[in-house]
């Protein structure tokens, strides 16, 4: 009788175990194709809490020159060469 009182604690644990390594370890991206947008997903290099990211190359747009990008843009310029 004791165990099913315990069972649906451990699928909860569990479920929340699964999910935070998840949210650690998953990236997603949008890509700005002319003919289609889809969400790419992405494994991690190092466990961050921040699951939306941006690749500047994702985009059949031109690109401008890297000095002439912001200081901003440039920031994630780089954040982003080294998340992929």
């Amino acid at each position: 009788m004791k165990s099913l009182k315990l069972r649906p604690a451990l699928l909860l644990t569990t479920a929340l175990i699964v999910s935070s390594v998840a949210i650690l370890n998953i990236g997603y991206y949008d890509t700005h194709w002319a003919e289609e947008n889809i969400t790419v997903f992405f494994i991690k290099k190092e466990p961050t809490l921040q699951m939306k990211f941006e690749n500047m190359f994702s985009t059949d747009s031109d690109f401008d020159p890297v000095h002439e990008l912001s200081d901003n843009d440039r920031h994630d310029l780089i954040d982003t060469a080294d998340t992929l």
